[in-house]
C-alpha cells in the first residue's frame, strides 16, 4: 500500500482550511508486478481505451499521456476507512488508474481515454486541482470550453459523503464534506454538458441517459452515499451497441449518488 503525494496535498489543503491547485506532481513507488495494458473501446464511440482495474491488481496503464487524456468513469466497493480511495492520473508518461479498497473487501474501478484530437480539435489537461475536507470550495477556472472530471475520491464514504466538481457563476468549482479529492480539467471542449445527479437505493437502481451520440465522451463529476460493499456502485457507462451514454447508481444497502458530464 502507498500514500501518494496527491493524497498528502489534500490533507494538506485540509490542514490548511484552503483550496489548493496544483500541477501534477507523481512520485510513484514501484512494484514487482507487470503493468496491464488496457483493450480499445468499440470505434462506435469517439473514446479511445480505457479499462477496469480491480484490487489485488497493480496500477493499470491506459494511455500514453502525449496522446491522450484519461478520466474516471466510476468504482464500487467499501469506501468506510480513511485510507480507501479510487483514482486515475498521469504519471508523466502513461495514465494509470488503481484503487485502495477497505482490508479484505473488493473493489473495482474504471475509466474512459479520449485521444488529444477529438472530433477534429485539439484537447490539453489544463489543469490538476485539489480540495480537502474542511476547506472551502477550490476555483478551477472559467467553464467556457473547459470541462471538469473528478480523478480521485479519497476516503471514507459511509453517507453523507461526496466529493463534486461542478460550475456555478460560469466557473468550475471542486467542494465536497467528509473526503478527499481532486480533478482534472481539459480544455478545447466544443460542447459541454452536466446531468442532474442521479441516486441507488437498495430497491431500485438510478439511471439516467446522458448522451446518443458517438461524438461525446462522458465522466465522473460526483459521487457520494454509502459505500458499504461490492455492489454500491457508481458508474457512467459507454453503450457502444446505441452509441450512447448513461449514468447509473447502485446500492445494496442505504444509498450512493452521483453525476457526471460529457464533451465533444
Amino acid at each position: 500500500m502507498k500514500m501518494t503525494s496527491r493524497m498528502g496535498m489534500i490533507a494538506v489543503c485540509a490542514a490548511m482550511a484552503t483550496g489548493c491547485a496544483a500541477e501534477m506532481a507523481d512520485d510513484m513507488a514501484e512494484t514487482d508486478a507487470p503493468d496491464q495494458e488496457v483493450a480499445e473501446t468499440s470505434a462506435a464511440l469517439v473514446t479511445s481505451g480505457g479499462g477496469t482495474w480491480y484490487n489485488g491488481q497493480a496500477p493499470l496503464t491506459l494511455k500514453p499521456s502525449s496522446t491522450h487524456i484519461c478520466f474516471l468513469t466510476g468504482f464500487n466497493g467499501n469506501f468506510h476507512s480513511s485510507i480507501n480511495w479510487a483514482e486515475v492520473y498521469d504519471d508523466g508518461t502513461n495514465w494509470m488508474m488503481e484503487g485502495n479498497p477497505a482490508a479484505g473487501q473488493r473493489q473495482s474501478v474504471s475509466a474512459r481515454c479520449v485521444p488529444k484530437t477529438m472530433n477534429g480539435h485539439p484537447l490539453a489537461v489544463n489543469g490538476t486541482y485539489y480540495w480537502g475536507s474542511g476547506s472551502p470550495a477550490t476555483p478551477m477556472g472559467p467553464a467556457g470550453n473547459r470541462v471538469c472530471f473528478v480523478n480521485l475520491f479519497w476516503g471514507a464514504m459511509s453517507g453523507s459523503q461526496y466529493a463534486k466538481a461542478y460550475i456555478s457563476g460560469g466557473n468550475w468549482y471542486l467542494s465536497g464534506n467528509g473526503v478527499g479529492a481532486s480533478a482534472t480539467c481539459i480544455t478545447g471542449a466544443a460542447g459541454l454538458y452536466t446531468s442532474a445527479s442521479v441516486s441507488g437505493n437498495p430497491n431500485s437502481n438510478g439511471l439516467t441517459w446522458l448522451q446518443s451520440d458517438a461524438n461525446w465522451a462522458c465522466g465522473l463529476t460526483y459521487a457520494g452515499g454509502n459505500f458499504a460493499g461490492y455492489y454500491d456502485d457508481i458508474s457512467v457507462i459507454d453503450v457502444s451497441s446505441w452509441q450512447s451514454w448513461q449514468l447509473k447508481a447502485t446500492s445494496s444497502h442505504t444509498s450512493v449518488y452521483g453525476g457526471a458530464a460529457c464533451f465533444r
